[in-house]
């Protein structure tokens, strides 16, 4: 939920939309579900073009996740 929330917040608040993401790769590195990494493309999406989008490229991609690893 926190990454629909951070793509949702994208358009009008990045730096709100990347501290959800922070929050929810927090909680990934931790339980890792398949549902939530799913969402980690839309996020990127929504970010793109941002400083806060790059940090949550790394970020994501430091969790080592399969489908994190494949946008590579």
């Amino acid at each position: 939920m926190l990454l629909d929330l951070a793509a949702a917040h994208a358009p009008t608040d990045a730096d709100h939309a990347v501290t959800l993401a922070h929050q929810a790769c927090d909680m990934l590195d931790d339980h890792p579900y398949s549902a939530a990494v799913e969402r980690i493309p839309a996020v990127h999406r929504a970010l793109a073009g941002t400083p806060a989008g790059v940090e949550l490229v790394d970020r994501t991609r430091a969790l080592c996740l399969p489908s994190v690893a494949a946008e590579r």
